[in-house]
C-alpha cells in the first residue's frame, strides 16, 4: 500500500505527527495523576473535617488563681457620691480622682496591649515592670514590722 504522501524520517509532516502521537500518549498518564492528585485532596478534606469534628471542640486556657476573701462595706457617706469601700478609705475627691485615673491608665494599657498582638508580650512586660516600680517606690517608707496584728 502505497500512501499518497512522502513520509520521511526529516520531514516536518513526519516530526509534526510522531509530536501528536506522542502528545495523545502523554495525556494518558497525566489524567491519572490529577485523578489521584483529586482522590488525595478529598481524602485530606475528610480527614481534615474529621480531626476537627473530633478535637476541635471548645478550649479552655486557665491558669493559676489568688482568691482573696474580701468585705464590702455598703453605707452612704452624706452628700458624697463614694459609697462602701472607696468612701472609708479614700476619703477625699482628690484621692478619688487619682484612683480613677489609675484605673483608667491600666485599662487604656491593657487594652492597647491587646490590641497590639505582635508587641505584647514586649509591652506587657514593661507596664509590669513599671507598675513593680511604682509599687516599690510608693512603699518605700513603710516599716512593714512594725504593723500590729
Amino acid at each position: 500500500m502505497k500512501l499518497p504522501f512522502k513520509l520521511e524520517r526529516h520531514t516536518a509532516t513526519y516530526k509534526i505527527a510522531v509530536i501528536a502521537f506522542l502528545v495523545l500518549v502523554l495525556l494518558i498518564p497525566v489524567s491519572m495523576i490529577k485523578n489521584i492528585i483529586l482522590d488525595r485532596s478529598q481524602i485530606e478534606s475528610v480527614a481534615t473535617r474529621d480531626i476537627r469534628n473530633l478535637w476541635g471542640g471548645d478550649q479552655t486556657i486557665t491558669g493559676p488563681i489568688l482568691r482573696l476573701p474580701y468585705a464590702v462595706l455598703k453605707t452612704t457617706v452624706y452628700g458624697s457620691p463614694f459609697t462602701g469601700y472607696s468612701a472609708t478609705i479614700l476619703t477625699s475627691r482628690r484621692r478619688a480622682i487619682v484612683l480613677a485615673a489609675v484605673v483608667f491608665g491600666l485599662y487604656v494599657f491593657l487594652y492597647l496591649t491587646l490590641k497590639a498582638e505582635n508587641y505584647a508580650l514586649v509591652a506587657g512586660s514593661t507596664g509590669f515592670w513599671f507598675v513593680l516600680a511604682a509599687v516599690i517606690y510608693l512603699t518605700r517608707k513603710i516599716n512593714w514590722y512594725a504593723i500590729d496584728d
